[in-house]
């Protein structure tokens, strides 16, 4: 049941980043020569962290093979800014209409990120999973990523 709201869910995703015409390039970080290391947990093969919206900490999954995603739950806590409204296909066909919204600041241990395009997903893959979001590649374009499963730690810079 999870591999299959998983697969459907990233399906969805994939789907809806490539009918878009809203970059989500956009944003990043003020900061120079930076360098923070985070920890996450391993949890059935899956790295998730905790990311800091609005002084609120969420977990979200390390995924740099997607784009930034929240959780329709905690949309209104993120107070994140509504840039978009399209319709999402599934795999079997089925529409349903999806936001795409800005978080306005996200932080990553001491590492601050303002104006990230995040698409809302659908809420039963987020509570499968136990996470608020997913930390995507569009948040950590810019940055060289590591990741040290020893330490169990990501280094950022």
């Amino acid at each position: 049941m999870h591999r299959i709201l998983f697969i459907t869910f990233f399906l969805l995703i994939t789907e809806y980043s490539f009918s878009q015409s809203l970059s989500y390039n956009k944003g990043g970080t003020k900061a120079t020569n930076y360098f923070e290391e985070i920890p996450y947990q391993d949890i059935n093969g899956k790295m998730i962290v905790n990311v800091k919206i609005n002084g609120i900490d969420y977990n979200f999954l390390f995924d740099t093979g997607a784009p930034m995603c929240l959780s329709s739950t905690i949309l209104t806590a993120v107070n994140a800014d509504k840039v978009q409204n399209d319709q999402v296909k599934d795999v079997n066909g089925n529409k349903t209409s999806s936001p795409t919204v800005v978080i306005k600041d996200i932080a990553l241990g001491n590492l601050n990120f303002s104006g990230i395009p995040a698409v809302v997903g659908v809420p039963d893959f987020f509570k499968c999973w136990n996470i608020d979001g997913i930390l995507g590649s569009n948040l950590l374009r810019n940055s060289i990523i590591q990741i040290n499963s020893q330490k169990k730690t990501i280094a950022i810079t």
